[in-house]
């Protein structure tokens, strides 16, 4: 789950379920590390997943959705 906590419900499910806090985005506004495949990082391909995400890590938001955007293509 993606969860931006944009409403009420966000957060709602967020502490009901109990579902850990991931942030991705530092202050700077810019992708933070991420660790696929461990602990609390599951993926279905954890090689895909670091290689993709390498591609993103130290970018800003825009630059990344221009990512997403050309890799979606």
């Amino acid at each position: 789950m993606i969860c931006t906590f944009g409403d009420v419900t966000d957060v709602v499910w967020w502490r009901e379920l109990q579902l850990p806090t991931r942030a991705l985005i530092g202050r700077d506004g810019r992708f933070l590390p991420a660790d696929f495949g461990a602990e609390g990082w599951p993926s279905r391909d954890v090689t895909a997943a670091k290689g993709f995400y390498a591609e993103l890590e130290g970018k800003t938001i825009n630059q990344v959705r221009a990512a997403v955007v050309d890799k979606l293509r």
